[in-house]
C-alpha cells in the first residue's frame, strides 16, 4: 500500500500527492521544479548548485551535487504540498491505496462532502 495526501478545495477536483521520495525530482531536479511551478525551490536549487560549483573543492563537487539532488528527491513532494496549501488546497486526509486511482476511489467512497465537491468540479469543467 502507498500513502497519498488528499488536497481539496471548493470548485476544484481533488488532488492526490504521493508520500515519499520523488525519483523524478532526484534525477531531473531543476526540470521537475520548473514543471511544477516551484519557483522558490528552483531558486534554492540554483543557489545551491552555484555554491557547490564555486566553493567546493574539485574532488568534493560530485558528492555535493549528489547531496543536492538527494535533498531535491526527499523534499519535492513537501514543496508541492506547501504550494497547494498556499493556494487554498490544504491537506484533507491521508489515504492509502495500491495506486492513485484506488486511493481516490477510497477517499470518494468514504467522504460524501468530497464526492459532492468532485461532482461540482466535474460539472463546472463541462460547462
Amino acid at each position: 500500500m502507498r500513502a497519498f495526501t488528499l488536497h481539496a478545495a471548493p470548485g476544484h477536483q481533488p488532488l492526490l500527492i504521493p508520500e515519499g521520495f520523488s525519483w523524478g525530482a532526484f534525477v531531473f531536479a531543476p526540470f521537475w521544479l520548473l514543471r511544477h511551478g516551484l519557483w522558490l525551490g528552483l531558486l534554492a536549487y540554483v543557489a545551491g548548485f552555484a555554491a557547490i560549483a564555486l566553493a567546493a573543492p574539485p574532488g568534493w563537487r560530485s558528492l555535493g551535487l549528489l547531496a543536492l539532488h538527494l535533498l531535491a528527491g526527499f523534499e519535492a513532494r513537501d514543496l508541492l504540498r506547501a504550494k497547494l496549501a498556499r493556494r487554498g488546497r490544504d491537506v484533507r486526509a491521508v489515504i492509502f491505496g495500491m495506486d492513485e486511482d484506488a486511493a481516490l476511489l477510497r477517499a470518494l467512497s468514504q467522504d460524501e462532502a468530497l464526492r459532492a465537491e468532485a461532482a461540482r468540479a466535474v460539472q463546472g469543467g463541462r460547462a
